[in-house]
């Protein structure tokens, strides 16, 4: 049985990665160019792939939380959560300082500067752990300290990916976009819990899930240089891509970066202010933090509540990460192309209906951990609910950040809700501690389970009043050949539009 899912599990996560490149290279709503399509399929792949091995260098930590682990380097479990709650930290604030750098260098830069930066930090981390035979509060120390740096060049990476995507993406394309965006991440969890898991099934092998990503980032960093385009202008002629830019506005130059002779604070002002003047970025941040404590929660609790079971490894344990992985990857696809297709490309309704799905999931996880010794009730619970907070988190951080900020503020506003995001994961290592104990057996993760319907049911109630706002494009764009400034558009109506491109029309 644990052989057959193993099986089940790298053919379906692989297989997902592989189909989902094709519908890319056939899907074209817009008429593009065969051309365009090839090029932006390779295009994201590249990047895609960079950014799920970044997952793979970040969420090591994650997958080594297990009590083996614990006692082979002498930590408790509190001690352990330390480094989660750092690395969290660490995100938040630098996801967003680097949302507004990832505007101003460009999205290819930014992502060879998190493939170096994040290899150097995982390669670093797991060398001194195996040279260092390092325990107790030295293992906490360089975990932390790496972790942090690990961390701060991630988050090029995760601001550069939604950028890029802006660029390359119509907003009717962006909801496909996001269930990408998802598969991209669940092939991240899938080389974490998956790939890294097999690397530390022995303790003293947890170097090498640390070194073995951190030299595939600098591979991929080499591809990222010589391959990726930030901007269609980079690779194709204007006549080439009017399909893609007759609806919003861009930048006229090919550079990917923002041009500005205002100063440095009025350029952050400039990228700041189309987020800051839109009301529903203030709901989307609230429900960001609640996100992120579900989301992190069942991803940095769930090994170790199987390993309180004493199903380490086990068939259950398989059946819970393909679901992460596998799951995710349809629920972020589904979700994306239902906003598209079914919503007119409003974000909002799919993400109140995932959220009610991961309210009811948490919900039956509860009896499951009470009654069901075997463990595949909750692994089945577990697979389910991966479904629905991986949907939200690609409609919410990468799509909604595209379409209300426009492509000249996607990096800024993807690092402000990835960074809010983390406000809610860095909770997740201070209260599950507290609900379930230092040394918790099984059925005390019922508090666990417990613990995400409050934030569900929240996010609904948030949701409810803007499910009608969505972000539509302007129609009309007039180009001044001769500075290197953003276009704009020769149309306002009554104030509603922003200088993103985009106006918020309530119907």
């Amino acid at each position: 049985a644990k052989l057959a899912a193993n099986i089940i599990s790298y053919v379906g996560c692989i297989g997902t990665v592989v189909a989902c490149v094709i519908v890319d290279l056939i899907r074209n709503p817009l008429k593009h160019s065969r051309k365009f399509i090839n090029y932006r399929t390779l295009n994201w792949a590249i990047v895609g792939f960079s950014y799920a091995f970044a997952y793979m260098a970040r969420y090591n930590i994650s997958c080594a939380n297990t009590p083996d682990i614990h006692a082979y380097y002498g930590v408790t479990s509190s001690e352990y959560g330390t480094i989660i709650l750092t690395g969290n930290i660490a995100y938040a604030i630098s996801v967003v300082i680097n949302g507004f750098t990832v505007d101003m260098i460009g999205a290819k830069v930014s992502m060879i500067c998190a493939c170096v930066g994040s290899g150097f930090a995982s390669i670093m981390s797991g060398a001194i752990l195996q040279i260092g035979s390092l325990r107790g509060g030295a293992f906490i120390a360089n975990a932390c300290i790496w972790y942090v740096v690990n961390n701060f060049f991630q988050t090029f990476a995760t601001c550069a990916i939604v950028k890029l995507g802006a660029n390359w993406y119509d907003i009717t394309e962006r909801g496909f976009f996001s269930g990408i965006f998802g598969v991209v991440i669940s092939f991240g969890f899938f080389l974490a819990f998956q790939i890294d898991g097999l690397m530390i099934s022995s303790s003293e092998n947890l170097y090498l899930a640390f070194i073995v990503p951190g030299c595939c980032l600098f591979v991929f960093a080499v591809l990222n240089y010589f391959i990726v385009k930030a901007l269609p202008e980079d690779k194709f002629e204007p006549d080439e891509i009017v399909s893609l830019r007759k609806f919003e506005q861009q930048l006229q130059k090919s550079t990917g970066k923002i041009q500005c002779q205002k100063g440095f604070f009025k350029l952050i002002f400039e990228l700041i202010k189309p987020i800051l003047y839109q009301k529903i970025f203030y709901v989307i941040a609230v429900i960001e933090v609640l996100l992120g404590y579900c989301r992190d929660g069942y991803l940095n609790y769930y090994t170790a509540f199987f390993n309180s079971m004493g199903l380490k490894d086990s068939t259950q344990q398989i059946i819970a990460s393909t679901g992460i992985t596998i799951g995710g990857m349809f629920g972020s696809l589904l979700t994306g192309i239902l906003s598209d297709l079914c919503f007119k490309s409003r974000r909002q309704p799919v993400a109140f209906i995932d959220f009610g799905f991961l309210l009811l999931g948490s919900l039956c996880l509860i009896p499951c951990i009470l009654n069901d010794a075997s463990g595949y009730g909750a692994a089945c619970m577990i697979a389910f609910n991966a479904v629905f907070f991986n949907g939200i988190n690609g409609i919410l951080t990468s799509t909604m950040s595209m379409d209300f900020a426009g492509s000249k503020s996607a990096g800024t506003a993807s690092g402000l809700l990835d960074g809010i995001q983390k406000i809610g994961s860095s909770l997740v290592g201070v209260i599950v501690p507290g609900l379930v104990g230092q040394k918790p057996e099984a059925k005390d993760y019922v508090w666990w389970a417990v613990s995400f319907t409050v934030p569900c049911v929240l996010s609904m109630a948030l949701f409810a009043p803007i499910m009608k706002i969505k972000a539509k494009p302007q129609s009309k764009i007039e180009v001044d050949e001769s500075q290197d400034q953003l276009l704009e558009s020769d149309q306002e109506k009554d104030g509603q539009e922003q200088e993103t491109g985009y106006s918020v029309v309530a119907k």
